[in-house]
């Protein structure tokens, strides 16, 4: 699949307990890998995720493109601009799960 910025894509995955979890990304531009990465591409991305399709969190993420399965639907786009309005100032996933803001 081809990634271009500005777009919505989605994957899906059905996690231990059989709850299918989604994360809705939209891509905002591609980061140069560093040195110690692997050699393919990273998008920098807002990503919504849900849980079995109720709003989890939003949070900036970087995301690697092999793992973009699908494009989001209608749905889940304005389900995620809904969810960026009432959340304008983004946390990055790390300081979401930490608390702290890793560099």
């Amino acid at each position: 699949m081809k990634i271009k910025t500005g777009e919505f894509y989605a994957m899906d995955h059905e996690n231990i307990d059989g709850v299918i979890e989604t994360n809705i990304l939209y891509v905002l531009g591609v980061r140069e890998n560093t040195a110690i990465e692997v050699a393919k591409q990273f998008y920098v991305t807002e990503t919504m995720f849900l849980i079995d399709g109720q709003f989890d969190s939003i949070y900036k993420n970087d995301w690697l493109g092999e793992f973009f399965e699908r494009k989001a639907t209608p749905q889940e786009i304005d389900l995620f601009h809904q969810q960026k309005k009432q959340n304008p100032e983004l946390k990055q996933w790390a300081e979401l799960v930490t608390g702290v803001w890793i560099s």
